[in-house]
């Protein structure tokens, strides 16, 4: 566990982790030859970047004391940087895709918990509470969507 971080802080590494999600699905789908692939990709890419200027818009809207709150222990950000371990080939199928992003999606989603879990004043708690329902709901969003586009 890291020590004293700001929940700014911990706001500005999603943030990070969709941003850089983001691009990856965007170089990807740029080196796929499958159209579906590529669509996917690029679903992908609009929605990372959705959630990413979420968080920043959220961030521009939270008061100051939720912001400025401390953590005295932070969960490894660790969990955010794995997509650095991702090896995407241009050659995937939607199937192996949609294992990524769930992966990817599963890194918030324990990482929100992580950080609900160790939230002392219930404005801060709230936060994280209410992304990971958020991350939850996209989790199941993009298995729909992308079933769907295997049917098309």
């Amino acid at each position: 566990m890291k020590t004293f971080e700001r929940t700014q802080d911990v706001l500005d590494h999603a943030r990070t982790f969709h941003n850089e999600l983001r691009r990856l699905y965007e170089q990807l789908s740029t080196e796929t030859q499958k159209e579906r692939v590529k669509m996917l990709l690029e679903y992908l890419s609009h929605h990372e970047k959705h959630l990413e200027q979420s968080l920043a818009a959220y961030e521009e809207s939270a008061s100051e004391r939720v912001l400025d709150t401390w953590f005295k222990y932070v969960p490894q950000e660790d969990k955010l940087k794995e997509f650095q371990d991702v090896k995407l080939e241009p050659d995937m199928s939607i199937d192996d895709v949609v294992d990524v992003a769930l992966r990817m999606d599963n890194c918030l989603v324990e990482f929100y918990k992580d950080m609900a879990e160790v939230a002392v004043i219930p404005e801060v708690k709230e936060v994280f509470t209410n992304l990971l329902a958020m991350e939850e709901k996209e989790k199941r969003k993009l298995v729909r969507d992308a079933l769907r586009l295997k049917e098309i």
